[in-house]
């Protein structure tokens, strides 16, 4: 039983720092320019345009 618990525990902590985490990069990175989509080089794109 205790080892349910602790897997319960350690299962939300992660899930919830996982959550912050993403919340927080999305929240303070600046998204990409069209210009500055200019000079990303094509081999970095995935194949997006082209």
């Amino acid at each position: 039983m205790m080892a349910l618990i602790l897997t319960i525990v350690l299962v939300v902590i992660t899930l919830t720092e996982s959550l912050w985490l993403m919340y927080h990069l999305n929240a303070h990175t600046t998204p990409m320019s069209s210009d500055m989509s200019r000079r990303v080089p094509r081999t970095l794109t995935l194949g997006v345009g082209g």
